[in-house]
């Protein structure tokens, strides 16, 4: 079964390249850069795992990963800004600062999405 991801990053060059990554590992991926087209392509549905920078130009992929998780979609949070993850607090979501490893969020997102499968 292919998975649906949806990558939302203000950063162009990080989302696609995120999303090539990810759709040479056989995903099927979904692209925003906003939280507010994020939002919507998430309530569009057919998303299985969202992964959204912590900062977006117009709100926080913090309040996205919420509403996914609320919705029973599991979130990855990224961040360019280790220092706003400290001042967030503890999340429920995993995240990653960057710059990462491209293996770092594939397994990342294989963990979550087997997580998420057994939660079902």
């Amino acid at each position: 079964m292919v998975r649906h991801l949806l990558i939302v990053d203000d950063d162009g060059d990080v989302r696609e390249m995120l999303c090539d990554f990810l759709e040479g590992q056989g995903y099927h991926v979904a692209r925003a850069a906003t939280l507010s087209d994020g939002a919507a392509r998430l309530m569009g549905g057919a998303i299985d795992l969202v992964i959204a920078d912590v900062r977006l130009p117009d709100g926080s992929g913090v309040a996205l990963a919420d509403k996914a998780c609320d919705g029973g979609v599991p979130a990855i949070l990224l961040t360019g800004h280790p220092d706003a993850l400290a001042r967030i607090g503890d999340l429920p979501h995993p995240h990653l600062a960057k710059p990462f490893r491209l293996t770092e969020l594939e397994a990342l997102v294989k963990s979550c999405l087997c997580l998420a499968a057994e939660r079902q």
